[in-house]
């Protein structure tokens, strides 16, 4: 036997301990990974079902193949850029679970998939022998009706008889045959697509379970919506949809109450990240009575969260969460938060319309949202909800016969019901309206009313109305008064340091007067009566106190910039009431910053609160063709001067610019200056963020001018502009994105795009509570916890705890959808100050955790069997523990136990997941 140096020993051992290193290494920090169950399935128009689908290359083709395949654990991928006309996917009793959820989506490059409820009618039109007029038949029908047609995504206007087509935004359907006009006889109408009676909705949901569906465009339908999920369904997650092109609605959640044996519900449902678009035509108001909600939760659904859509061009409401049905469990725990919610072109809509029977629709949050540029009041009943940070702007009163004129920020104003159950009042009491910014109301800012027919225990009663701001409030019939509380309101309503401010008095008003509670009832009214700030804290001194008279001072109220600044009243930055202990964990600001204990700020924004900063200032942007800009780039130096442009690709060509941010940020502005000097107006401005370079997921258009869809982004419900030396500002809810996109394409002088300066403003990305109400699984069986969970209602008593088992035991909650994570806070119980042993914190993307990344590991022994952890045990206390770490994408949260130096028993009380 060869003998072995001590040198070459040493050697041996160093090397040994170099490989344990980095086994240790690897198993503290690298992801885990592991096999997923499940198969991936591909789906293409120029693939064929003969194909297994197993890859990109050999993909299958059909619809009504996919459905077959769409099992537990199972994903069906859909190619960008293919579109499936005639379409509808009727998901009907499927059903995954909550490891092995089913999951739709896309693949390759480009736009997402189409999925469309709708007829293409791209070729055999046509010519009207002797007009400009053309025609062919839907699907070779010689009697079908259809509700809506759009060219190259633009929407028409249905006029009577074919005859009557004689501009190009008409159209007409007789015998089967759609009628179009092009003002030429020579060139046929292309891309048409059409709406027909006799369509299903593209989605069909019911008794279905544990399904995702992202980055699909799902269009068109059936009358009532696109997408329809049926009482009895849970667990379904929308994220990252473009849901547009409807006749009536978007999504409907909900029982319709229909068959009074069925009273099950719909449950734990997640819509995120989406563009919601009924996609409409000015002169489409002119023809019938607008209708649809872009999402309507309706009569029995329990736990909803509905964040950072943007929504808008609906016929009633861009959200309506409603119950008029006594014998259904109501609509409750929904989270309405950092949604961008406006009219478009439609000539109706509410921002909001929450409304319910008593204690039907109940315990919903509507937070952090904005609303802005619509026709009709944010209707706010309901009991025990809260309302809190949100921007409400831009109430313009409906000019559309027919239809309610109420152009007001909220309102609680019950009413009868009639549809559901006949003499059945709403309700509106023991809610919160607290912290929110309502401005340019074309009358009030709130309005609080009630019926002599109402029941008293149905009546207006209890609510608060404290830390708002009401801003430029327009003459109503009541006077010019931002608060208005009608006499037939015999409920206590709490007013509370509300601030009133209206710069410009109108013919009529007088003097300094803002509110009217409860004081006169005749007619005409006298204006005289109205209240100011002093006098309505003396009449109703009980309830109402601390409100005051302010110019607030805002940023730049032009462009909706609401911050208050150094400038601003210390009433304004430190005036307002605490609520804390009435409101939920998650009361914090527009922009996420949470509410100060103690002297914080009036309205919807925190002082100091977010400092806005010009993000792109000195960054080079790309451009899609050809531009003479080099470093220093001229688009983002600064210089505004009209000379100091840039001017991008060939003459007529559509271009953009794009700035690349270097990380993830919150935007909240944009300003934006082309070649002005001659007051020109360019077409096709498109402004865009993104999560990614391509812009293929996680897009979110701020701006669109384009009428015809000449861009291919999208029907543009914004108008052209003249340009001037102020550039444009832009200012929307914070969107977290990486990259800006900037379009362009000609101006009213000539052909060319010429850039001069491009800012975008935002702030490093505010991590948010994003656990609250979500659903939460354990490894044990037996567990008793029901919905919604102890572990995510935001009671942090040790008392108020699950017992989750025995032995190395986890619980995983299910945040619905995709989130950037950097910080968690969990509770066990703590009353004794024990410490728990094997307390492990996971992240995945995979609800199976087939991969998964540890970001807090206390098990020193690897007894837990997830890895051996370096993070020390520490003692538990009423103040929780926090953990923070680098952003990480996840969807679950696994959190670990094995006991404690106490007993054997695992009990967790309280877990809050942020972030972005």
């Amino acid at each position: 036997m060869n003998d072995v140096s001590k040198g070459s020993l040493s050697k041996l051992f160093l090397f040994a301990a170099l490989i344990i290193s980095s086994v240790l290494i690897s198993i503290l920090i690298t992801p885990n990974v592991t096999f997923a169950t499940g198969t991936t399935y591909y789906f293409s128009t120029s693939g064929s079902d003969s194909n297994n689908g197993l890859s990109a290359g050999a993909p299958k083709q059909n619809i009504s193949t996919a459905l077959t395949l769409m099992t537990a654990g199972n994903t069906i991928l859909f190619k960008r850029g293919d579109a499936w006309y005639n379409a509808s996917l009727n998901l009907t009793n499927k059903a995954g679970t909550s490891a092995d959820p089913i999951t739709i989506g896309a693949y390759g490059t480009g736009p997402k998939p189409v999925i469309a409820g709708m007829y293409k009618l791209d070729t055999g039109w046509t010519n009207v022998p002797g007009t400009n007029r053309w025609q062919k038949s839907i699907n070779g029908s010689t009697s079908l009706d259809a509700y809506r047609v759009f060219v190259n995504g633009v929407p028409k206007q249905k006029v009577t008889s074919a005859n009557d087509v004689d501009q190009l935004h008409e159209w007409a359907v007789a015998g089967g045959i759609v009628y179009l006009y092009t003002g030429s006889s020579t060139v046929a109408p292309t891309n048409v697509e059409v709406i027909a009676y006799n369509l299903l909705s593209v989605v069909v949901m019911e008794n279905t379970e544990h399904v995702t569906m992202k980055d699909i465009d799902f269009r068109g339908g059936s009358y009532g919506r696109v997408i329809w999920v049926k009482a009895p369904s849970s667990h379904l997650t929308f994220d990252n949809l473009i849901v547009q092109r409807a006749v009536q609605g978007g999504i409907q959640i909900g029982n319709l109450g229909t068959n009074p044996d069925d009273t099950s519900n719909v449950s734990h449902i997640t819509i995120t990240n989406s563009l919601i678009d009924k996609v409409w035509l000015p002169q489409e108001n002119d023809t019938v009575v607008t209708t649809g909600d872009g999402l309507f939760i309706h009569h029995a659904v329990d736990g909803v969260v509905i964040r950072g859509n943007k929504i808008l061009n609906w016929g009633h409401s861009g959200i309506s969460l409603t119950n008029y049905k006594n014998n259904l469990s109501g609509v409750k725990h929904v989270i309405v938060e950092q949604n961008d919610i406006s009219a478009g072109t439609s000539g109706y809509m509410h921002g909001l319309d929450m409304d319910g029977y008593s204690g039907k629709t109940t315990n919903n949050i509507i937070r952090r949202n904005y609303i802005h540029d619509y026709t009709t009041t944010n209707h706010v009943l309901g009991s025990s909800n809260k309302i809190y940070g949100n921007i409400i702007t831009g109430a313009t009163g409906t000019v559309l016969p027919n239809h309610s004129f109420q152009p007001w920020g909220l309102d609680m104003y019950p009413w009868q019901a009639i549809s559901g159950d006949n003499n059945t009042w709403m309700e509106a009491k023991d809610s919160w309206i607290i912290n929110n910014t309502i401005a340019e109301t074309d009358q009030y800012a709130i309005y609080l009313g009630d019926n002599p027919g109402s029941p008293s225990a149905n009546k207006v009663e209890n609510n608060v109305i404290a830390n708002n701001i009401m801003y430029e409030y327009g003459l109503s019939p009541q006077g010019q008064v931002g608060l208005n509380v009608h006499p037939q309101v015999t409920g206590t309503a709490f007013v509370r340091n509300n601030n009133f401010w209206d710069p410009v008095v109108q013919t009529g008003d007088t003097n300094g007067k803002v509110a009217r509670y409860k004081n006169y009832l005749g007619s005409p009214p006298d204006f005289s009566l109205n209240y100011d700030a002093a006098q309505l804290n003396s009449v109703c001194s009980s309830s109402c106190s601390g409100n005051v008279q302010i110019n607030p001072l805002f940023v730049d109220p032009a462009n909706r910039d609401y911050r208050l600044q150094s400038s601003s009243s210390a009433t304004m930055k430190t005036g307002a009431l605490s609520y804390h202990s009435d409101m939920d964990r998650g009361y914090s600001d527009f922009f996420g910053t949470p509410f100060a204990m103690s002297g914080g700020s009036i309205g919807a924004i925190q002082y100091p609160g977010v400092s806005r900063t010009n993000l792109s200032a000195g960054i080079a942007p790309t451009f899609s063709s050809s531009a003479s800009d080099p470093p220093p780039s001229k688009l983002t130096n600064g210089n505004t001067a009209s000379t100091d442009y840039v001017t991008v690709g060939n003459p007529d060509q559509l271009v953009y610019a794009q700035i690349d941010l270097g990380a993830l940020k919150d935007i909240s502005q944009v300003k934006m200056w082309h070649f002005y000097t001659d007051g020109r107006k360019y077409k096709d401005v498109v402004v865009q963020l993104s999560r990614t370079s391509d812009f293929s997921s996680y897009v979110t258009t701020v701006f669109n001018n384009d009428k015809d869809n000449s861009s291919g982004q999208g029907y543009g419900s914004d108008d052209e502009y003249a340009e001037s030396a102020n550039g444009k500002t832009l200012t929307f809810a914070p969107v977290t994105a990486r990259y800006a996109r900037f379009w362009l394409k000609g101006n009213s002088v000539n052909t060319n795009s010429n850039f001069v300066e491009l800012q975008v403003f935002g702030t490093e990305p505010i991590a948010k509570l994003v656990s609250q109400y979500r659903d939460i699984t354990y490894s044990a069986a037996g567990v008793n916890d029901a919905f919604p969970s102890k572990l995510s209602n935001g009671n942090l008593s040790s008392s108020d705890l699950v017992d989750v088992g025995t032995g190395a035991v986890h619980a995983v909650m299910d945040l619905g959808s995709t989130v950037t994570l950097n910080q968690i806070t969990m509770w066990h119980y703590f009353n004794d100050s024990r410490q728990y042993h094997d307390v492990i914190v996971q992240i995945s993307n995979d609800a199976d955790f087939s991969s998964y990344t540890n970001v807090f590991n206390n098990d020193t022994n690897n007894s837990a069997g997830q890895g051996i952890g370096t993070d020390a045990e520490y003692t538990e206390t009423s103040a929780g523990k926090t953990i923070t770490f680098s952003p990480i994408s996840g969807r679950y949260v696994r959190f670990w136990l094995n006991g404690n130096n106490v007993n054997t028993s695992n009990y967790m009380v309280e877990l809050e997941v942020y972030g972005y």
